[in-house]
């Protein structure tokens, strides 16, 4: 007997998109995390929820899905989340949920108090009557690295959805899918900040406490190693040298104020990780400098010429600070491997103006600083409401 001989599918027919009945469900979930103090106290979790609260459910089903056309779901979404960002999955999972489809879910290998107290909620909610179907729809999956039960679930799947590092994706790119599925792959990626160095030094102490806050929470969740993690900070209108070193003055007393009100431990190999990193910059001849005071949570880097390593960015609190004079001094450091822009100070027009002026290699969203870490239903260019429907066209 194989592994595969002992493996199942999940069954029953596909819902339809927004069905009462996964609405409800969706709700319960949201309505719980926000609710009950023990989920309340991990913030992933009230993140999670806040998003799908019923409110925000209805008006992305509204606009996503117009009534007067034709939307079904595709059958059976088999998703492979990263193991590094614990309430990924559930977002993705969710929307699929919604949206009527089948699931299969391979669950993070690796177990923490926010995947268990998800993991009790999603029993307690199966365990419903009302959401017996939902259950037999729905199958969560841990294992390894087998690579007969991926070749199995990858086999019987209309959609795959694979996140992680371009290994993982090229591994599993090698696994066929039958010719009418969907592949989606959202690829390890890295995030940055850009704060308008005259509004910073324009900004109210109750602005910069805001800005430094919200920092804060963008560098610091999933143990900086999420796509949408802040890793470096490109202060804009960098011409002059005094405005500069004034705008970092002021904020960065505010971040450190924020610093000794939190108790952020990174993991002991993390650490590792991290003094190694600094290890190879000190030696390297880009002129680096730690500016950050000795033994902070987050270590700040400053790089007095532009640049962009991919390889320097291994989370566990390293951020990176340069100066550009402009948007346009962007150009030439982006790629694919940019995902967010968290920005402070820099209007939407001036945005709008560089996005779409000569096409821009990489940045999939720009946000508030502060909301990096925040789930869209557009997510590395991707609208997935649409990309785990099919639209049927109706000419008559």
């Amino acid at each position: 007997m194989t592994i595969t001989d002992k493996l199942s599918l999940p069954n029953g027919p596909c819902l339809a998109v927004g069905a009462a009945v996964s609405r409800g469900f969706v709700t319960q979930f949201s309505q719980r995390l926000l609710r009950d103090a023990k989920f309340r106290s991990e913030p992933a979790l009230v993140s999670l929820g806040y998003w799908f609260r019923d409110s925000a459910v209805e008006r992305w089903l509204a606009r996503t899905f117009p009534p007067e056309r034709c939307f079904v779901p595709r059958g059976t979404v088999f998703h492979i989340p990263p193991g590094n960002v614990e309430t990924n999955y559930l977002y993705i999972w969710l929307l699929s949920v919604l949206v009527g489809n089948r699931n299969i879910v391979r669950t993070p290998t690796r177990e923490s108090a926010v995947t268990q107290l998800a993991d009790q909620l999603l029993q307690e909610l199966f365990a419903e009557p009302q959401f017996e179907a939902l259950q037999a729809m729905n199958q969560f999956v841990r294992y390894g690295h087998e690579e007969e039960i991926s070749e199995y679930y990858s086999s019987h799947c209309d959609v795959r959805i694979v996140s992680g590092s371009d290994a993982t994706i090229q591994r599993l790119r090698q696994i066929p899918l039958p010719p009418p599925a969907v592949e989606i792959n959202l690829v390890a990626k890295s995030s940055f900040a850009v704060l308008d160095v005259a509004s910073v030094n324009a900004a109210s102490e109750d602005q910069l406490h805001g800005w430094a806050r919200g920092l804060w929470q963008d560098v610091v969740g999933f143990e900086q190693l999420a796509c949408n993690s802040i890793r470096a900070v490109w202060w804009l209108g960098g011409q002059d040298h005094g405005q500069v070193q004034q705008a970092r003055e002021r904020l960065w007393r505010c971040f450190e104020m924020v610093e000794s009100e939190s108790s952020v431990v990174w993991p002991a190999a993390g650490v590792v990780q991290r003094e190694g990193l600094l290890d190879r910059m000190g030696i390297s001849d880009v002129g680096s400098e730690i500016v950050s005071p000795w033994g902070a949570p987050v270590t700040r880097v400053w790089l007095p010429q532009p640049m962009w390593c991919d390889e320097w960015f291994g989370g566990y609190g390293v951020l990176f600070e340069t100066a550009i004079e402009s948007l346009e001094d962007l150009r030439p450091h982006l790629s694919r491997q940019q995902q967010t822009v968290a920005s402070a100070g820099v209007s939407a027009e001036c945005w709008r103006a560089f996005l779409t002026g000569p096409p821009v290699s990489g940045i999939d969203r720009v946000v508030r600083l502060g909301e990096s870490l925040n789930f869209g239903a557009t997510w590395d260019g991707f609208d997935l409401g649409r990309q785990l429907t099919r639209e049927i066209s109706l000419d008559l």
